[in-house]
């Protein structure tokens, strides 16, 4: 009788310390904390390049469009802006100078004559905007749109009869883009960012001309945040 006890106390404790090593009892349980998602709010600046996109003619109202001839250089820019999130939606706002000139010549045109004029030009530069920002983010990253006014400076040229029309001009400008946060203070970013600058008239080069400003570009830039 006396075995029979000792007998089933072992078996008992064999159990017992089986069951303990499946459920983990006597091992120490870790709570991991969920890591929090990223924090878009704050400020930031940054640098950018971007390559030109798009074409332009030169019209002679009542005779037609000449050629369309590709813009052609690149931009480098500074922007600063602020976000403020609210869940996964970010919004805030940014204004963003270009520096360089991006150009577009047509050599060909058969409505102006512009090959016997040595092309006709158009110049770009000194390019600024101011633009709303609404964005979703997932996590780390942020796919966003911005949209509002942009303005540049731009003329109207050939070689051998100098300036046929220049103006400051406005307009307005919206893109499309993803920034993804690489580290808790620096983001990288790629963007399309379309401009509409309105009608250029350039009188000199006829009674009756105009050219249409709208040219895009493909940007990537790297940004500072706090």
């Amino acid at each position: 009788m006396k075995k029979s006890i000792l007998a089933v106390m072992a078996i008992c404790t064999a159990t017992c310390g089986w069951a303990g090593s499946f459920d983990g009892g006597t091992e120490d349980q870790t709570i991991t904390e969920p890591v929090a998602a990223y924090d878009w709010s704050g400020g930031y600046a940054g640098l950018g390049l971007g390559i030109s996109t798009g074409s332009v003619a030169w019209e002679a109202i009542g005779f037609g469009f000449g050629n369309d001839a590709d813009f052609e250089g690149e931009s480098f820019s500074l922007r600063a802006g602020y976000d403020w999130q609210r869940g996964n939606f970010v919004f805030g706002g940014l204004i963003e100078g270009g520096f360089g000139t991006i150009t577009s010549v047509d050599d060909v045109d058969t409505v102006l004559n512009c090959g016997s004029a040595g092309g006709c030009t158009t110049d770009i530069e000194n390019y600024f905007s101011i633009r709303a920002r609404v964005g979703r983010t997932f996590d780390r990253t942020l796919v966003f749109a911005t949209v509002g006014s942009a303005s540049a400076d731009v003329t109207a040229s050939t070689p051998v009869f100098g300036i046929h029309g220049e103006d400051s001009m406005n307009g307005w400008a919206a893109s499309l883009g993803v920034e993804h946060a690489v580290r808790d203070n620096i983001s990288v970013s790629a963007e399309y960012v379309h401009n509409d600058l309105g009608s250029l008239p350039i009188p000199f080069a006829c009674g009756a001309c105009q050219t249409d400003i709208k040219f895009g570009s493909l940007r990537i830039g790297a940004n500072y945040r706090w």
